[in-house]
């Protein structure tokens, strides 16, 4: 199932934090976080990145109060939720655009993986 595009602002939050740069535009994903990824996509970022990821999933600081100690919310609450931060942005960890197309028009797929079940 492709969720419909969005940019909230814990999402743009998640986004700076896991990439470093603002989130332009919209993000589309598709539901959870399964995925089959090359190799090649995986080494192409560096093992700092991952390891900075991986704190953030297990630490996930946009949960957070602000550090300035005022009584505000967090941006984000969602609590220590990992999928918030994989299931949104795990595309473009790999490489792609943050608009994913639907599956039915990416004919980068194989057929059997652009049926929209």
């Amino acid at each position: 199932e492709r969720y419909a595009g969005i940019s909230t602002p814990c999402l743009r939050q998640v986004h700076e934090l896991t990439f470093g740069e603002p989130l332009e535009g919209l993000v589309t994903t598709y539901c959870c976080a399964h995925m089959l990824v090359h190799r090649d996509r995986i080494l192409a970022r560096s093992p700092q990145f991952w390891q900075d990821t991986l704190a953030l999933v297990h630490e996930a600081p946009h949960a957070r109060p602000p550090a300035d100690g005022s009584s505000s919310a967090p941006i984000c609450s969602i609590g220590k939720k990992p999928c918030y931060v994989m299931e949104y942005m795990w595309h473009i960890m790999f490489g792609e655009p943050a608009f994913l197309p639907k599956r039915e028009d990416d004919r980068r797929l194989p057929v059997f993986l652009q049926w929209e079940g």
